[in-house]
């Protein structure tokens, strides 16, 4: 979804809804002992989730960049040929210095100007000939970085999609090492997802013992 598009969904109640999204590889292991009963480990992949303090932290960190992202994008749309090419090389840099950040800001705020200058014309009912010249320069400016413009955000699109698939990845292995551990120790035949059990007669819930690891390593 592109960042200009505005979404109540944050990347982290995204992963708690869609729980098979982290432990989605967490559905079998298979371990022998077949002169025990066959214990079944279940996991509350949800209460993971919501549990899993690095993972949450991570994942409503990449919320915040979007959000901030999208502000500064907003503020491009206006900007002229000369402030807009240098925005576009700034903002997907992954490591900017102190300058160029105080650039950015400033480019912001200049857009952010102009963009808010274009609303308070057009809302005007009446409007003088300098002011539909005003409109019209700053309607140019916007046409003529246009092409750029979506360029730029469909290359900070796929850094944050990239970011955030790979944050999952990360803790979703990380999830799964930790049930691996768990159900070694307690002699598990099988370790499913909570909300795929129906019933069984022999399970062992090891979700807490899992998220106190997780949340200590």
């Amino acid at each position: 979804m592109s960042l200009l598009k505005h979404t109540n969904e944050s990347a982290w109640k995204r992963a708690l809804r869609n729980s098979a999204l982290i432990l989605g590889a967490l559905v079998t292991f298979g371990f022998a002992h077949p002169a025990q009963a066959q214990t079944v480990g279940v996991v509350d992949g949800v209460k993971i989730n919501d549990g899993y303090t690095k993972l949450k932290t991570a994942l409503e960190g990449i919320d915040k960049r979007k959000q901030e992202l999208r502000a500064q994008l907003d503020a491009r749309a206006f900007l002229g040929e000369a402030d807009a090419k240098r925005f576009d090389e700034l903002i997907v840099k992954d490591k900017r210095s102190d300058a160029e950040n105080a650039d950015l800001t400033k480019l912001v705020g200049a857009g952010t100007e102009r963009q808010n200058e274009y609303k308070n014309l057009i809302g005007k009912a009446n409007k003088s000939e300098p002011e539909k010249t005003r409109i019209k320069q700053l309607e140019d400016d916007a046409q003529k970085t246009a092409p750029a413009f979506q360029e730029v955000v469909a290359k900070v699109d796929a850094a944050v999609s990239k970011q955030e698939v790979d944050t999952e990845e990360t803790y979703r292995n990380s999830i799964i090492k930790i049930v691996e551990q768990v159900a070694t120790e307690k002699k598990l035949v099988v370790v499913v997802g909570k909300q795929a059990i129906a019933w069984n007669s022999a399970t062992i819930d090891i979700t807490d013992e899992v998220l106190s690891r997780l949340n200590k390593a």
